[in-house]
């Protein structure tokens, strides 16, 4: 998958996939954020605020005629997974305008603490693991065991304190 290819896909479900608000999430937004690169990404998971009904019905449609090799369950968060343009696409549902993230010309592109709390909720090991490369790119436990070795806590009436 390329860039310029998920950008047409995400185009074209915009103009089919009438709704309050259409804000792009999940991995493929960390991908825009630089966060993570693009090959390890192979879906675009899309939130819509408040879709209207002909929106639904058109996701209907998709998930019959365009079926992914997942489907949502019961308990999943997301209410539609399809295939559009060769790519796997998951929808999730919103009724409240989302205010956090990155708005652009096109979309709303989830903030990064939205998408890394959703990840957390999903208790799933290939979100944990994702969390865990993306942590890591920011500070490792090594890291930090090294910095606090080289730091003196002043003490203050036989009490350490926090200098921050």
């Amino acid at each position: 998958m390329n860039n310029q290819k998920q950008e047409e896909t995400i185009g074209k479900l915009k103009l089919i996939l009438p709704c309050e608000q259409f804000i792009i999430t999940g991995s493929y937004a960390l991908v825009l954020y630089g966060i993570i690169k693009l090959s390890d990404t192979n879906d675009i998971d899309i939130i819509l605020v408040n879709p209207e009904p002909s929106t639904i019905e058109m996701l209907k449609k998709f998930m019959e005629k365009y079926p992914a090799k997942t489907s949502p369950n019961e308990t999943s968060s997301v209410k539609y997974i399809f295939m559009f343009d060769d790519i796997k696409i998951d929808v999730f549902f919103e009724t409240k305008k989302i205010i956090t993230g990155l708005v652009t010309e096109n979309y709303t592109i989830s903030s990064v603490n939205d998408i890394v709390q959703a990840k957390k909720s999903y208790n799933r090991p290939k979100d944990w693991m994702q969390l865990r490369y993306i942590s890591r790119l920011f500070w490792t436990e090594k890291d930090f065991q090294e910095y606090m070795n080289k730091q003196t806590l002043p003490e203050i009436n036989g009490n350490f304190t926090n200098t921050y």
